[in-house]
Formats: C-alpha cells, structure tokens, sequence
C-alpha cells in the first residue's frame, strides 16, 4: 500500500480524559495540526467533576470530526480506554493520554511505521534528567518483578501512546477480563510491531490524577493480574517461610546460649515471616477477588451520553 493511500485511511485517536478541562481545547488543536484530515477524536470522559465534559461539547458544536463518550462515572483510564476502543470506526486507531504528554507531533511517525508493515506501533518515554528518579526506581522495580515471571517481556518505559491496524484492534476487543492491563495485552498478542522513542513532555496544565499510593496499587495490580504463574511463587515462598518457622525457633531455644539473644531472634524471624506471609496472602486474595469479579461479568463501564455519534 502506498504512503498516500494510508493518509487517506480514517484515523481514529481515543483519549481517556479525566479532569483535564484545560487540556482539551491544546490537545485537539495539536492533533488537527499532524494528524491527516480524515481523522475523528474520540474522547472518553470518565466522569469528571469539572469543565471537561463542558469543553468538549463546545468543540463539539464546531468540529463533526470531535466525538465523546461520557461515563457515568469514574472507571478507571483502562476501561475507558476500552469504551474508546469498541466504539472506534477508523482503519488506524491511535491512543494517548489527555494531558499533553503525549505529543501529537509524533502521529505522522506512528504512521509511517505502520506503512512500512507494522501492525502495531508502541511508543516509549525516554526519561530526562528533570524526571523524578523514584518514578524511574519505581517503573524498574515493577516491571522487573512482573517480567521475572512472564512469558512475556514488557519494556517498563512503553506508554499508553500507540497506533494500530484493525486486526490488533479487533484481537484486543477479544478479552472480556474485568481487570484490564492493556500494555500487558497489546505487548501478549503479537503480530509486527515497531516502537517509537520520544521525550514526555511536561505537564502545561493541571497535576497528574494518582497519588504515590494509587500508582503504587496499580502497578501492584499489573503484577499480579498479568502473571498466572505467580500464584505458584507465592505458595512456594509461603511454604518455604513457614518451614524456616517451625524449625528455626525450636533450634535456636536449643543451640543458643544466650537466652535473650535467642527471644529477640525468634521474635525478628517471626516478624519477617508473618509479613511475608500477609503480604503473599494479600496478593491470593487480590488473585480470588479478581476471578469472582470475572465471573458475575459486571459491564466494564456504563455510557451517560454520546455525542456526534
């Protein structure tokens, strides 16, 4: 396929947008200004409480080509994404995030990739010396975690900025899971991909929406969610530390010849053990509450309103 013929694809771009009133008016203009004319913007607003949904639908009345899906409430960015996902009509999908940190500069690039053969192209963030380095710790510590027990191998800098074909989306939209990690899921199916290096672009307008503790959780439950196989680490590890329990105090009572060197270490050792063991527990429990939740098959999201569709 020619490069022209390409540009004449319809081009779909889902942003999940969140509380990002004053980003919606510079990230469209942006797009319009890279993207080929045959596009439609799809936004997602999940359930803000300031002027997003506002914003939007003054664009709205000006431009057929700027869509919203409004949620009824807040489901999270993943599940939005999903809402933008089924409701997409072009023959090249693009998603990014709503906070301009994405930049849309880079969509020509995407789709000179996928003219090339790519199906799929992902983007990663090259960090900078400005980022903040406990971010950087974070995102090696996870990703090294999650990736030691994965068949499948995810680059902790790839973002949420992509471009694919419809056979990607139409193998996406196969997975009906209650929790989504779609980072885990376009990186599991395969097919061609290619990636796309770019410096994140500081925040212009507004902070981030998550707090150290909700990234903290959500990178927890990446882990947990996307390695089936760490269910067998985790009854291993509890299993190991109870043995080291059961046979290490009564040893020491026997061998010690201090008697209060010998409680202080019991106590020490017990300690560790049973916070290993609440932690691996936790994460069980997470795995059980995830299958419950899969099973009732509870809508991953509920439209409040449509507009331009």
């Amino acid at each position: 396929m020619k490069l022209n013929s390409v540009l004449m694809l319809k081009i779909s771009i889902i942003v999940p947008v969140y509380n990002e009133a004053e980003n919606i008016l510079p990230l469209f203009y942006e797009i319009k200004k890279y993207c080929p004319e045959n596009f439609e913007l799809i936004w997602i607003d999940d359930g803000s409480n300031d002027e997003t949904l506002s914003e939007i639908q003054q664009l709205s009345f000006h431009e057929e080509r700027v869509k919203c899906i409004s949620l009824s409430r807040n489901f999270g960015h993943q599940n939005a994404m999903i809402a933008g996902l089924n409701y997409a009509s072009g023959e090249i999908i693009i998603t990014m995030d709503g906070d301009l940190q994405h930049p849309p500069v880079l969509i020509p690039t995407l789709i000179e990739e996928l003219y090339k053969g790519a199906d799929i192209v992902f983007t990663k963030s090259v960090f900078t010396q400005k980022e903040i380095w406990s971010k950087r710790l974070l995102n090696k510590i996870f990703y090294g975690f999650a990736n030691f027990f994965s068949e499948t191998k995810i680059d902790e800098n790839i973002t949420e900025y992509r471009a694919f074909n419809q056979k990607v989306l139409d193998s996406v939209l196969q997975f009906k899971e209650n929790e989504t990690f779609l980072r885990g899921i376009f990186n599991w199916i395969g097919f061609k991909s290619a990636t796309v290096e770019f410096k994140c672009a500081e925040r212009k307008h507004g902070s981030t929406k998550y707090s150290l503790k909700e990234t903290l959780a959500n990178e927890l439950n990446k882990i947990i969610l996307f390695n089936p196989s760490l269910i067998k680490f985790i009854s291993i590890i509890i299993g190991f530390s109870l043995v080291i329990t059961l046979f290490n105090v009564p040893l020491w009572n026997i061998y010690s010849a201090n008697k209060n060197d010998s409680n202080y270490l019991q106590t020490t050792l017990i300690l560790l053990v049973s916070v290993v063991q609440l932690f691996l527990t936790g994460m069980i429990f997470k795995l059980v509450n995830t299958a419950i939740n899969d099973n009732r098959n509870r809508p991953l999201y509920l439209v409040k309103d449509m507009i331009n569709f």
